[in-house]
């Protein structure tokens, strides 16, 4: 039987294409009998839909404040794909949410993972989230378990600050930086060229 209880459950974001490895969370959580929800839509839906037990639940594609709601009600967000960035765990913990992750790919430069020991990896850092390092269901039915264990570990404030490091104001000051260093650069270069003749 599948929780029911509001914000008990766990939630993909995505496309439904084949390299972002929906089929594992589907298995993992037919295994677990944990309510999962699943938000998208694509070409694997009716494959995907196929293996899905009674506790997976699709939603199809939703709106950004439908989705704002959805990423703060669920307990983690599971990322079984490998992407260069993925955008999705950095909204899920900009809404405070952590993130059961492949530990390849992008992931392993926004998220901050609680080890496997149960303790931080980094003294001052909070952990925003659980890695598995093999793409396998039982890889990630343990990810999920571990997480379901040292949930106390996780504070929605800090991974909300963590996702800080990744927004617009601080894009667009380190672009403006990056560009005013650079020109400045490119002026003292050609101020020493100017100097030199033959």
């Amino acid at each position: 039987m599948c929780a029911k209880e509001k914000g008990d459950y766990y939630l993909i974001v995505s496309s439904f294409a084949p390299y972002k490895r929906l089929e594992l969370a589907i298995d993992a959580f037919n295994r677990l009998r944990l309510p999962l929800k699943v938000v998208g839509k694509g070409q694997d839906e009716k494959k995907l839909k196929n293996m899905a037990g009674k506790c997976v639940e699709f939603l199809g594609w939703k709106s950004d404040e439908e989705l704002k709601e959805f990423y703060r009600g669920c307990k983690a967000i599971i990322f079984p794909g490998e992407e260069d960035f993925g955008i999705v765990p950095v909204e899920a913990m900009a809404c405070g949410r952590p993130v059961i992750a492949y530990g390849r790919g992008g992931v392993i430069e926004s998220v901050i993972p609680l080890n496997p020991s149960g303790k931080r990896i980094n003294k001052g850092e909070s952990p925003t989230g659980v890695f598995f390092y093999e793409q396998t269901v039982d890889a990630l039915v343990d990810a999920v378990g571990f997480f379901e264990k040292n949930q106390a570990e996780f504070d929605s404030r800090e991974i909300s600050k963590n996702a800080q490091r990744f927004g617009r104001e601080r894009f667009k000051e380190e672009i403006k930086d990056f560009i005013d260093r650079s020109v400045g650069e490119w002026k003292n270069k050609m101020q020493t060229y100017e100097g030199i003749k033959c």
